[in-house]
């Protein structure tokens, strides 16, 4: 980047993003000027293919580039999902033009500010890391207890806490990421990003989706809704409403007559 794209940048990632060739939608800038807020805690629940993973990736390397007195840290469920976003964090150092000092399947070192973004297994892998931004790809899928005592305590020393964007198509109403998004208040601030918010993904393609898929099924991956149950056929809601107390049964329980 040159001086006046760089000054750009610094105060908005999708000059960054324009610079690597990409065209932030909308809700993809609202999300990258939120998350360079000190101690924010952004959710995103996306559909497939609409570019939260692109969005994600230019937050890394600004973090690395502007930012650089911690890790980012990108974790996922599989060890190929968080490296599959340092591919993509690499693909805009080199479009960018913003070169590297060292460059490794799971970590990118940036050259002019000694950045460094680390992909981490989503468990006791992120143990000893402090994170100035801290990454979680398909957050859903990711164990709670994965969350607890090891990624969210990254986050604890950086001064005003670091920033933590977790995306992810839902996955059911359960885990911590749905308790986050459906009962974490004022603590986060929230996106939903259903497949038609993205101008890119092909109309005919979703339809044949649509009609070739279990509509739950559709309804997560595309809309990304909380669909109460992937796998049950009942819903936790259902059956949770055929358990009353005896003192609130909805009928009269018929008189029982004493034995002759």
């Amino acid at each position: 980047m040159d001086d006046l794209t760089a000054f750009r940048a610094a105060v908005d990632p999708s000059v960054l993003a324009a610079a690597a060739g990409y065209q932030f939608d909308p809700w993809q800038r609202e999300v990258a000027v939120h998350a360079t807020a000190p101690g924010s805690r952004l959710l995103v629940a996306a559909g497939r293919q609409v570019g939260k993973s692109t969005c994600q990736a230019v937050l890394g390397v600004w973090f690395a580039l502007y930012r650089p007195q911690y890790d980012v840290i990108v974790a996922a469920p599989a060890v190929h999902q968080s490296t599959a976003l340092i591919t993509t964090m690499r693909k805009i150092c080199r479009r960018a033009d913003v070169p590297l000092a060292r460059d490794a399947a799971t970590s990118l070192e940036l050259a002019e500010s000694g950045g460094k973004i680390r992909a981490v297994p989503a468990g006791v892998g992120a143990r000893g890391y402090t994170a100035g931004l801290l990454i979680t790809d398909e957050s859903a899928f990711i164990s709670d207890s994965a969350v607890s005592e090891a990624l969210a305590p990254t986050l604890a020393a950086v001064p005003g806490g670091g920033a933590w964007v977790a995306t992810s198509s839902p996955n059911g109403e359960r885990g911590w990421w749905w308790d986050a998004w459906a009962n974490g208040g004022d603590s986060y601030q929230r996106w939903h990003v259903p497949w038609n918010m993205c101008p890119r993904l092909s109309q005919d393609f979703v339809e044949h989706y649509r009609r070739t898929r279990p509509r739950h099924v559709f309804a997560q991956e595309f809309e990304a809704d909380f669909v109460s149950s992937s796998r049950g056929i009942w819903a936790p809601a259902l059956i949770d409403s055929m358990f009353v107390d005896d003192d609130e049964l909805p009928f009269e329980l018929p008189l029982m007559r004493e034995a002759a």
